[in-house]
């Protein structure tokens, strides 16, 4: 109803909403995320097909709404559809248009790149109200069942990964299965609520490696997960060590902007990029220009042959996926 808009009631919502999520704005805008520029460079970045990414695009929805209301919307989605040919209700056809076109984008995206499984959720936004009058149709028993099941598959998926003792071996849910433990990290006894983030094998390994080196032997400690960087920096304690997660120009950083950086500290850079030779070269040149103001570089990771970064030495100790304990490399440009 046009009346509700002359209350103050939209506008009060419209301001609380905003206010939450006004912090991911001002951060996107700050960064660059929300320029056409930006995101059109990502799809021109873009990598090549992997039949897993198209797949996760169906797929991960699936968790996303629970399969009940995902399977609801595919089906309300298809009925719109076939009803084009017979005329359709411009509130219908609204919803679809507002949904169906942005998901077929990210079906495109993963032709070529992976997608995020919270990407795809304002696809779904504008078909709920053609989900609503759909369970409107139903009968109420049918409509409480369905409401029901997937409210408590709702509660139990998102219970589970959310909550943090089931991640706790030291906790009093260890009778749980190891298969149905939220552990990405088995093997190190991940606690998500101890103070070094969890990684306490991890660390206790570092801070023996660091130990055993002796002074000046490892200089840096790198990662591409920020935990893991701030367990290592637990343990080993000493402020002058830089302690950098890694960089990516997608985020808008640079180097030389790092707090660690401004101290003094030594560099470090982690390449994570295996997309194309044309962005790891402008890396290459934002990492020559930071290198030049400081000094001493440390490289990580280089992932194919003819990489740039692979005139650096690297010298691996802990080989736990992408976590490297390194010696400096001292080599001049």
């Amino acid at each position: 109803d046009r009346k509700h808009l002359a209350t103050p009631w939209p506008y009060i919502g419209f301001a609380i909403a905003l206010s939450c999520y006004l912090p991911n704005f001002i951060w996107n805008a700050q960064n660059g995320w929300i320029t056409y520029e930006f995101q059109f460079d990502r799809l021109a970045e873009a990598g090549e097909f992997k039949p897993v990414h198209l797949l996760g695009v169906f797929l991960a929805p699936l968790l996303l709404l629970s399969p009940w209301v995902y399977g609801l919307v595919a089906v309300v989605a298809t009925r719109i559809a076939k009803q084009f040919r017979e005329g359709v209700s411009r509130g219908m056809a609204l919803s679809f248009w507002s949904s169906v076109p942005l998901f077929l984008f990210f079906v495109y995206v993963s032709f070529s790149d992976s997608v995020k499984i919270h990407w795809t959720a304002p696809a779904f936004i504008g078909l709920l109200p053609a989900v609503a009058v759909t369970l409107q149709q139903w009968s109420g028993r049918r409509r409480f069942m369905f409401c029901s099941s997937a409210m408590v598959m709702t509660l139990l998926i998102y219970g589970y990964l959310v909550f943090p003792f089931l991640v706790s071996q030291s906790l009093p849910n260890s009778w749980l299965p190891p298969t149905l433990k939220a552990e990405f990290d088995e093997h190190l006894d991940k606690d998500w609520t101890s103070q070094n983030y969890g990684f306490d094998r991890l660390g206790k390994f570092l801070k023996e490696q660091l130990d055993a080196g002796g002074e000046g032997d490892f200089d840096l400690i790198a990662s591409w997960r920020f935990d893991r960087v701030a367990t290592a920096a637990f343990y080993a304690g000493e402020p002058d060590r830089a302690f950098v997660p890694a960089f990516g120009d997608r985020r808008g950083y640079t180097l030389w902007e790092s707090p660690y950086i401004r101290s003094g500290a030594n560099a470090l850079y982690v390449s994570r990029s295996r997309k194309s030779e044309s962005r790891t070269e402008r890396e290459f040149e934002d990492l020559r220009d930071c290198f030049n103001q400081i000094g001493d570089p440390i490289v990580v990771e280089a992932p194919f042959e003819g990489h740039p970064f692979r005139e650096f030495e690297v010298y691996p100790c802990y080989g736990l996926r992408k976590d490297v304990l390194i010696r400096l490399a001292k080599r001049d440009f």
